[in-house]
């Protein structure tokens, strides 16, 4: 188990820990840093722990290609908070420079709004705009945390014998994915309860607290919790192995309950108001509360 470490590690995997097939020259090794230098803002990684790796070319650019636009959106504050002064001109010059895949507009410009037209009484109508910062695409958020998952999995598991690390057999879940104000949903407060008994495997606190990780495992059982908190901004949890053990944690969890409104032109717009977590009561990547 690593417990915030502070160097470095070099895995010399033989196979790319992502697809797991032979390099080769219609397959070329590549340096892979698990936690992408340009994913966390510039310098946050200097002189802090990162997992350096062998993936194939395909493999490594594609999980680039997932971290462009992740990066500056899980980077930008929830509409009306600030950032600092250094930060948030980064933050502004990236969403300029990157294109949300959701949207396909740059980052800066995929502020989400919806209009929303409710009949009040005979002849009066009340209008109000609903404004969301530019949001992650889900299958995107998916697969990233995937890919963490794999590499952390890898290396917790991995012999300098034979240079190869192991996979786990089962399914992976993406059980909530929720911005920042939003930590302290149901969901997400129910996953920490369920797994804070569970013994660490992994933890992970990196690039100036821009990039968490852990890995916990249920005893007697092949089933894994999960969580990645990206840029202080995006935090993502769930399971992964044996597929019945894992459907037996994710009946434990309570559904999300959304409200309600159906506006003038009878198209139903559901909505989910907002639930914060305090510092004191987050624990999930407190190795010292777990």
């Amino acid at each position: 188990m690593s417990r915030h470490p502070t160097q470095p590690r070099r895995l010399l995997n033989a196979k790319c820990l992502y697809c797991a097939e032979q390099f080769s020259a219609e397959k070329p090794k590549t340096k892979e840093h698990v936690i992408g230098r340009r994913f966390v803002p510039t310098g946050a990684l200097y002189q802090c722990w990162n997992l350096i790796v062998n993936a194939c070319a395909r493999c490594n650019n594609l999980k680039a290609d997932l971290e462009n636009d992740l990066s500056v959106i899980t980077m930008l504050p929830p509409l009306g908070e600030q950032l600092s002064p250094e930060l948030a001109n980064e933050a502004q010059r990236r969403a300029r420079r990157s294109s949300s895949r959701r949207t396909r507009r740059p980052v800066a410009d995929s502020q989400e709004t919806m209009e929303i037209k409710i009949a009040a009484a005979p002849n009066a109508i009340f209008t109000f705009n609903m404004v969301a910062p530019p949001q992650a695409d889900s299958s995107r958020v998916n697969l990233l945390s995937l890919m963490h998952m794999q590499a952390f999995f890898y290396m917790i598991t991995y012999s300098y014998e034979t240079r190869l690390g192991g996979y786990w057999l089962g399914k992976f879940d993406v059980t909530d994915s929720a911005r920042r104000p939003d930590w302290g949903n149901p969901r997400q407060r129910a996953f920490a309860a369920s797994v804070e008994a569970w013994p660490h495997r992994l933890i992970v606190n990196t690039a100036n607290g821009h990039f968490k990780a852990m890995i916990r495992r249920k005893p007697n059982a092949e089933v894994w919790a999960w969580a990645l908190e990206w840029n202080k901004g995006l935090r993502n949890v769930g399971y992964f192995g044996e597929e019945e053990s894992l459907r037996s944690e994710l009946a434990r969890l309570p559904e999300m309950h959304m409200q309600e409104i159906r506006n003038d032109n009878g198209n139903m717009v559901r909505f989910r108001v907002e639930e914060s977590l305090s510092e004191e009561n987050d624990a999930l990547f407190n190795i010292d509360r777990g």
